[in-house]
């Protein structure tokens, strides 16, 4: 029996979040940590977007099928399975936190190796989670022996946000102010920086993710892509959440509000904004805009 036909009787108490990837382009085994493009994760910032971590694969990933992916709870693995995704020489370690690899996709390590003075200053620190304590006589004599690791999923460097392309700056046309994060448009008519709502195909066209609260005739900038990270009252202010993101949602441009994002798909005009990675932080990844009205 393989480690997720054991795993699919008991999935429920075990996982406290997880979510779907709609599709996986290529294979990789069970456990193995996921960057948002639904491809193995590495530490490295120069490696956009592997180095945004989402979570562990709970079943093996498939080209072309979907993947159960897991954020946070308990994942039990045979030993030699571990072993498989493990970047470090010998056999996994009792009571010992592991790290996503920043040498190897798909990895992880028990090495943290980010250091003032590190020969790659892009290294990033995202904890994986803590193995459980276990008799290591019995694991190294027997590869089917299970271990479980808890899963929380944690960065543990600064905040380094990332944008794909320089800030645009464009003037605030909006009689209603910008909130920091709210999805934005630029007006044909004048060329001037709205709150976005899905309710037209022009107030739908969301050109970014504001940076910071705007005023009317006000300069203004957007983020068009990668982590941006807000306080949990700012992202609640305008997604109607409260504590914060839910991790590992996507999140869609509101039809109800114009600036604010929902976990909720709109029936007609329908348009991804971005991905929750923490609580705090939006991976900001523009969908293409879908039009489903009558």
């Amino acid at each position: 029996m393989s480690d997720f036909q054991k795993l699919q009787g008991s999935l429920s108490p075990l996982v406290k979040q997880a979510f779907f990837a709609p599709t996986v382009p290529a294979a990789f085994p069970i456990g193995t940590p996921l960057a948002s493009d639904n491809t193995p994760a590495i530490a490295d910032l120069l490696q956009v977007p592997k180095c945004q971590l989402i979570g562990l694969a709970i079943q093996p990933g498939t080209v072309g099928a979907p993947c159960q992916i897991m954020t946070s709870g308990v994942l039990t693995l045979s030993r030699g399975t571990w072993g498989g995704i493990l970047a470090d020489q010998g056999l996994i370690a009792p009571g010992t936190t592991y790290y996503l690899s920043q040498t190897q996709a798909g990895k992880i390590s028990a090495a943290a190796i980010y250091q003032a003075g590190s020969p790659n200053p892009n290294l990033k620190i995202l904890k994986i989670g803590t193995t459980s304590e276990f008799d290591t006589v019995a694991a190294a004599q027997d590869p089917s022996f299970p271990i479980s690791m808890i899963v929380d999923i944690e960065d543990l460097t600064p905040s380094i946000p990332f944008s794909m392309t320089s800030d645009p700056l464009f003037v605030c046309g909006d009689s209603s102010p910008i909130a920091p994060g709210s999805p934005v448009y630029v007006k044909a008519a004048d060329g001037l920086l709205y709150n976005a709502k899905a309710d037209s195909i022009a107030d739908a066209s969301v050109a970014g993710l504001s940076r910071a609260a705007a005023t009317l005739d006000s300069i203004a900038s957007f983020f068009t892509g990668g982590e941006l990270t807000l306080t949990t009252a700012e992202w609640d202010a305008i997604a109607g959440t409260s504590g914060g993101l839910v991790r590992g949602s996507y999140y869609y441009l509101s039809a109800a509000t114009a600036g604010h994002i929902t976990a909720t798909p709109p029936a007609n005009f329908t348009i991804r904004v971005g991905l929750a990675l923490r609580t705090t932080t939006l991976l900001v990844m523009l969908g293409d805009l879908m039009n489903t009205s009558p």
